[in-house]
């Protein structure tokens, strides 16, 4: 709330004009976003917009000054509500203004190139289209007269085609709904039935939180084998409330339920991204930097030398140098040397504006092109990322997790022998290590006989297991690895993972994984058929050394 009253009684002392549609039904609709019920929305619209305000009209819009002392009343009214927890936390925050921010940049952007920079393109290529007087043919000037038709009308569709592929895949990802990639509430037929292999819950030994913490050892693979009855894993955080939580599912702490496929809750677009929909996320990090670069080429060597300009105007101006260059504060305002010198440029475009005007090469297009080139390089960098971790059979979350787990266990190794594992690391090991468990029905272990002088508990009286078995394996298994072709190929959609056909804008903004088999893959991920050989061949070799839950196996 403090953070509220210091905003309100900044654009107060400043006597900030905001417009009314930003402060009315902007600050309901983030106050909304805690709030469940429309009539705490409609309560909360109607005590902003009430408290006093004064309208005036300037240049055709409506702007309004609050009084400060009913805005704070209103916001202590909304923190203080008794049955609603009403802190906004930053990050949440941050996420709720990023995307309007990105589609305002998409909307200049598209405007600035389409609106100006063709027009100012096009006068150029036309007066390369003249004829010229010479020895050049008729025919020769057809030809570049019908050059220079078609590169105008490229200047000025370009744009649209490119920004617009941009801005549509990315609504795709912001107005995702809710309900995507939630799993239903209860597990399919097939799931209940026990008729196919599936991730289960072990009820002594979780895959999710094993009270077993010791170290094990650095080669081989150990697998738990139990006759135990296997339970389907549910959630009971936030809005889950019991839900099925299949394999490779998550909880978003943002979102308050489970996902499956999830692989991160990205803050560009305030929502979760899961594997049905990281073709489309792909495709907007692959569009954005040759968009960038092809939409602002032409500018760049204007642009540059209008910045060695700017840059000697402010070391020349002694306004800019008093207020900027000898502030000491400019080291901290801009965060550092190089934020202050790009200070300095800025400060000295904007006069550089004033006194031309800066027409194409004005202060606000060379920030656009700036931020293009930022953009470019954060989207360049998790397309990279994101495809390297698609290719290991991995999400961004799973990678996370294991680099988490991979740090506790380093730092485990670093304690003295004598000292005992504090309890944080305990912990720690426990939320991060992944020991998943699969059910294998009886189809998968009808051959499997025990062994002579083994208990007979294991198949009476010699007869094939018709009840399956539950096995856990190791935490280096890598069940859901099947290999960089597969992989991508399971989350990029059949057949278009198998080339480059995914990234066309009508195919990418689609969904891929998971329901081109109705929900199958999605709710119940393919295991690698690597480790479910395994997994059936050490069964089938009966090494079993019998333990007090079940049989234990270590096959090393």
């Amino acid at each position: 709330m403090s953070i509220a009253i210091w905003f309100v009684d900044r654009l107060h002392s400043s006597g900030t004009m905001i417009s009314m549609a930003a402060v009315h039904y902007v600050m309901a609709f983030v106050i909304y976003r805690r709030v469940s019920e429309i009539s705490s929305f409609v309560t909360i619209a109607w005590k902003l917009r009430c408290a006093s305000y004064t309208s005036i009209h300037s240049s055709g819009f409506s702007l309004l000054f609050y009084n400060r002392k009913e805005i704070r009343e209103t916001l202590r009214w909304i923190y203080t509500s008794d049955n609603r927890d009403m802190t906004i936390p930053l990050v949440w925050l941050s996420q709720q203004l990023i995307p309007p921010l990105l589609l305002t940049y998409f909307f200049v952007s598209w405007r600035v190139a389409t609106f100006e920079l063709a027009p100012s393109l096009s006068s150029d290529v036309l007066a390369w289209s003249q004829p010229d007087k010479g020895n050049i043919s008729i025919f020769t000037n057809d030809i570049k007269r019908i050059i220079a038709y078609n590169v105008i009308c490229s200047l000025y569709v370009l744009p649209t085609l490119l920004i617009g592929s941009i801005t549509a895949l990315y609504l795709r990802l912001y107005l995702l709904p809710r309900s995507q990639s939630v799993p239903p509430y209860d597990p399919p037929l097939e799931v209940l039935n026990k008729r196919v292999m599936f991730a289960c819950f072990l009820l002594q030994s979780s895959s999710r939180s094993s009270p077993n913490l010791e170290l094990e050892p650095e080669s081989g693979d150990v697998l738990l084998i139990t006759e135990q009855e296997p339970e389907v894993e549910r959630c009971y955080k936030g809005r889950c409330g019991g839900r099925w939580k299949p394999a490779r599912t998550r909880h978003c702490t943002q979102c308050g339920v489970c996902r499956a496929g999830f692989d991160h809750h990205c803050p560009f677009f305030a929502n979760c991204l899961t594997a049905p929909y990281i073709p489309t996320f792909l495709a907007v990090l692959l569009y954005t930097p040759p968009t960038v670069l092809i939409l602002s080429f032409p500018l760049l060597p204007h642009l540059f030398h209008r910045s060695i300009a700017a840059y000697l105007l402010a070391c020349d101006s002694s306004e800019i140098i008093a207020y900027w260059w000898n502030w000491k504060w400019s080291w901290v305002v801009a965060g550092g040397p190089v934020g202050r010198f790009a200070g300095g440029i800025i400060l000295g475009w904007r006069e550089l504006d004033t006194q031309d005007g800066g027409g194409l090469y004005r202060l606000t297009v060379g920030l656009l092109v700036a931020f293009g080139f930022i953009l470019s390089g954060i989207t360049a960098g998790l397309a990279y990322s994101t495809i390297q971790v698609l290719r290991d059979g991995d999400f961004t979350i799973d990678r996370e997790r294991s680099g988490a787990h991979r740090r506790i266990l380093s730092t485990i190794k670093d304690l003295p022998q004598e000292q005992p594992i504090p309890d944080k690391l305990r912990q720690g090991l426990a939320r991060f290590s992944d020991r998943p468990a699969f059910y294998l029905p009886p189809s998968n272990t009808d051959q499997i006989r025990p062994d002579k002088g083994q208990d007979r508990k294991w198949g009476r009286h010699g007869r094939k297991n018709r009840n399956g078995c539950i096995v856990q394996l190791n935490d280096k298994m890598r069940p859901y690895d099947h290999g960089p072709r597969v992989n991508t190929q399971l989350v990029l959609g059949t057949p278009w993972g198998e080339g480059w056909g995914w990234l066309l804008p009508w195919r990418a903004i689609r969904r891929s994984i998971g329901y081109d088999q109705g929900g199958r893959w999605l709710f119940n991920w393919p295991v690698a058929e690597g480790v479910r050989q395994e997994i059936e061949g050490v069964i089938e070799r009966g090494i079993l050394n019998r333990q007090s839950e079940g049989y234990h196996i270590d096959y090393r």
